[in-house]
């Protein structure tokens, strides 16, 4: 007997209890206010009398350049460079007449005073003074030739090459009004002439360099061997 399984299927419905709608509370951005910087507390300034106007600073050395003669005929100062600075005078000189003799400080001094004197009045001043002689020869070589008509030496060096390519360093040479000449160890007062051509020598030249090939230069001192 066949059983027959009636099987009730019975339909629950579940009634789903809904939230009350609404969202997730908005979260308000954070804003981080930046710490003020402690700024580091000033001292006041020392006050400091103003300089020369940069103008003032041209005229100087105008006035200084324009009587460089009467500075070299009054007090046997050679003006080699003047120049102006942001706030003060550069001046470079050297001994006029005795180019081997050092210049003691009082000395140096008067210098100074008879810049300031030619002036007018007392201005920030850097003076440097050129020394002759103490330092290594700046050119040296056997001397190659004379050109009379220009009262110079060429010295070739046969050591040194002209920068870098094959040429050796080659220098004419004009020796300075108050220049110094010595050959064989005694100093002569007959100036440059062809006799010394072929002999080696060596020079202190005044620092001015002209760079065409050969260099040109003035010498204050020349050593003939």
């Amino acid at each position: 007997m066949k059983r027959l399984y009636i099987i009730g299927l019975v339909t629950v419905f579940l009634t789903a209890c809904h939230s009350s709608p609404g969202g997730n509370p908005a979260h308000s951005a954070k804003v981080n206010d930046v710490a003020p910087v402690n700024q580091a507390s000033r001292h006041p300034e020392q006050e400091q009398e103003p300089g020369p106007e940069r103008e003032e600073l041209s005229r100087i050395k105008e006035v200084l350049s324009k009587h460089a003669a009467e500075l070299e005929e009054k007090h046997h100062i050679k003006l080699l460079v003047a120049g102006v600075g942001s706030d003060h005078i550069m001046v470079k000189v050297r001994r006029s007449g005795d180019v081997e003799q050092t210049v003691p400080e009082a000395e140096l001094e008067a210098w100074k005073q008879a810049l300031f004197e030619l002036v007018g009045s007392p201005f920030p001043l850097r003076l440097s003074v050129q020394t002759c002689c103490t330092a290594e020869a700046g050119v040296s070589g056997k001397i190659t030739s004379f050109d009379k008509e220009h009262n110079r030496i060429l010295i070739v060096s046969a050591f040194k090459k002209n920068g870098s390519g094959p040429d050796p360093e080659a220098t004419w040479l004009s020796l300075a009004e108050d220049g110094v000449l010595i050959t064989g160890g005694t100093k002569v007062s007959t100036g440059l002439d062809a006799s010394i051509v072929g002999r080696e020598a060596k020079a202190w030249t005044t620092g001015l360099m002209l760079q065409s090939y050969p260099r040109q230069a003035s010498a204050l001192k020349i050593e003939v061997e």
